[in-house]
Protein backbone atom coordinates (compact mmCIF):
# COMPACT_ATOMS: atom_id res chain seq x y z
CA UNK A 1 0.00 0.00 0.00
CA UNK A 2 1.78 3.92 -0.77
CA UNK A 3 2.38 6.01 2.34
CA UNK A 4 -0.35 8.58 0.32
CA UNK A 5 -3.11 6.36 0.57
CA UNK A 6 -2.11 5.10 4.21
CA UNK A 7 -2.00 8.77 5.30
CA UNK A 8 -5.50 9.01 3.42
CA UNK A 9 -6.95 6.26 5.11
CA UNK A 10 -5.73 7.55 8.58
CA UNK A 11 -7.65 10.56 8.05
CA UNK A 12 -10.81 9.17 7.40
CA UNK A 13 -10.59 6.92 10.50
CA UNK A 14 -9.94 9.25 12.45
CA UNK A 15 -12.96 11.58 11.03
CA UNK A 16 -15.11 8.60 11.48
CA UNK A 17 -13.76 7.74 15.11
CA UNK A 18 -15.13 11.03 16.07
CA UNK A 19 -18.40 10.63 14.56
CA UNK A 20 -18.57 11.39 11.33
CA UNK A 21 -20.14 9.16 8.77
CA UNK A 22 -18.04 7.32 6.34
CA UNK A 23 -18.65 9.63 2.84
CA UNK A 24 -19.20 12.16 4.94
CA UNK A 25 -15.76 11.51 6.08
CA UNK A 26 -14.12 10.71 2.52
CA UNK A 27 -15.32 14.42 1.83
CA UNK A 28 -13.98 16.27 4.46
CA UNK A 29 -10.67 14.52 3.52
CA UNK A 30 -11.00 15.27 -0.27
CA UNK A 31 -13.07 18.40 -0.32
CA UNK A 32 -9.86 20.71 -1.47
CA UNK A 33 -8.82 18.36 -4.31
CA UNK A 34 -9.62 18.21 -7.59
CA UNK A 35 -10.99 14.76 -8.24
CA UNK A 36 -10.28 14.45 -12.35
CA UNK A 37 -6.79 14.45 -10.78
CA UNK A 38 -6.81 12.66 -7.91
CA UNK A 39 -9.40 9.96 -8.97
CA UNK A 40 -6.90 7.00 -8.86
CA UNK A 41 -6.17 7.37 -5.07
CA UNK A 42 -10.02 8.29 -5.04
CA UNK A 43 -10.76 4.83 -6.57
CA UNK A 44 -7.79 2.71 -3.73
CA UNK A 45 -9.52 4.48 -1.04
CA UNK A 46 -12.92 3.28 -1.96
CA UNK A 47 -11.92 -0.57 -2.92
CA UNK A 48 -11.08 -0.91 0.57
CA UNK A 49 -14.07 1.20 2.30
CA UNK A 50 -16.91 0.74 -0.22
CA UNK A 51 -19.08 -2.11 -0.45
CA UNK A 52 -18.43 -3.86 -3.98
CA UNK A 53 -21.32 -5.13 -4.30
CA UNK A 54 -23.41 -2.33 -4.40
CA UNK A 55 -22.32 0.06 -6.88
CA UNK A 56 -24.35 2.61 -8.91
CA UNK A 57 -22.62 4.71 -11.24
CA UNK A 58 -21.02 7.50 -8.95
CA UNK A 59 -22.69 6.37 -6.30
CA UNK A 60 -20.74 4.35 -3.04
CA UNK A 61 -22.10 2.69 -0.56
CA UNK A 62 -20.41 2.07 2.88
CA UNK A 63 -21.07 -0.09 5.78
CA UNK A 64 -22.17 2.65 8.20
CA UNK A 65 -25.14 3.04 5.68
CA UNK A 66 -24.00 6.48 4.46
CA UNK A 67 -23.63 7.25 0.31
CA UNK A 68 -21.03 9.18 -1.58
CA UNK A 69 -21.65 10.55 -5.03
CA UNK A 70 -18.97 11.30 -6.86
CA UNK A 71 -18.69 13.65 -10.44
CA UNK A 72 -15.81 14.06 -11.82
CA UNK A 73 -17.04 16.37 -14.84
CA UNK A 74 -18.49 18.84 -12.27
CA UNK A 75 -15.52 18.41 -9.91
CA UNK A 76 -18.04 17.72 -7.03
CA UNK A 77 -19.28 15.17 -4.15
CA UNK A 78 -22.66 14.91 -2.03
CA UNK A 79 -22.62 12.59 1.18
CA UNK A 80 -25.70 11.01 2.58
CA UNK A 81 -26.78 9.82 6.03
CA UNK A 82 -27.95 6.77 7.00
CA UNK A 83 -31.24 6.58 8.91
CA UNK A 84 -32.02 5.27 12.23
CA UNK A 85 -28.40 3.77 12.71
CA UNK A 86 -26.81 3.28 15.81
CA UNK A 87 -23.54 5.07 15.23
CA UNK A 88 -21.41 4.01 18.00
CA UNK A 89 -21.62 0.27 16.79
CA UNK A 90 -20.90 1.41 12.93
CA UNK A 91 -19.28 3.85 13.12
CA UNK A 92 -15.60 2.64 13.43
CA UNK A 93 -13.28 1.51 11.05
CA UNK A 94 -10.74 -1.31 11.13
CA UNK A 95 -7.18 -0.65 11.46
CA UNK A 96 -6.37 -3.63 9.04
CA UNK A 97 -5.41 -1.56 6.50
CA UNK A 98 -2.64 0.93 8.88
Amino acid sequence: MLSVEKEYLRKIKILVDSGLSMAGAFIKVFEHHKLNTHKPLIDLILRHYAISDIKLDFDYFFIDGSRLNIDTTDDCMLATRAINIDHHKTNSISNKYY
